[in-house]
């Protein structure tokens, strides 16, 4: 987060995930409420994402693997404090309450120069909320609204929560 981030991409840009990994290790284990997994959809999840990689598809282990970047990509060739805070475009930032938000918190905090912006901490939900039962609709419904109307429950800028169980 602080100082300039690395200018170049990393020499190994992606990493090999196994079902196992993404559904237990990397989703299942932060889901903290019940029944947030729908019956099938973790098959569905799977057989669709690799479909969009033949290549990994067809490497490794029985039912494939598939490839993902690597979190030093994703973290941030060039993207540091110095290019956030040139950032001028409204921003929404959606979270689960099971992802991190501090972090994602944090980067609301170093969007200076954006004056509307803001920050939606999603109750019961994961990074991977768009396969979650109650995540994927509370994602889509603020997405839309930011999208046509520039709010958020006509807030453009601030903190906000929105709960499982009655949004």
């Amino acid at each position: 987060r602080d100082g300039e981030a690395p200018g170049r991409v990393p020499a190994h840009p992606v990493r090999l995930v196994d079902r196992a990994e993404l559904m237990d290790t990397r989703w299942r284990r932060r889901v903290s409420c019940e029944n947030e997994i729908a019956g099938g959809v973790e098959d569905s999840v799977w057989r669709t994402a690799l479909e969009s990689d033949a290549l990994g598809r067809a490497w490794g282990a029985p039912s494939g693997l598939l490839r993902m970047p690597a979190r030093q990509v994703l973290g941030g060739v060039g993207w540091d404090q110095r290019v956030v805070r040139r950032i001028q475009a409204p921003t929404l930032i959606l979270t689960g309450d099971q992802d991190r938000p501090r972090r994602k918190h944090q980067l609301h905090e170093d969007l200076m120069g954006v004056k509307r912006k803001v920050i939606v901490t999603l109750d019961c939900a994961t990074r991977y909320t768009l396969w979650e039962r109650s995540g994927h609709g509370r994602l889509h419904e603020a997405s839309i609204e930011w999208l046509r109307d520039g709010l958020f429950r006509d807030f453009a800028s601030g903190r906000h929560r929105m709960d499982a169980a009655t949004d």
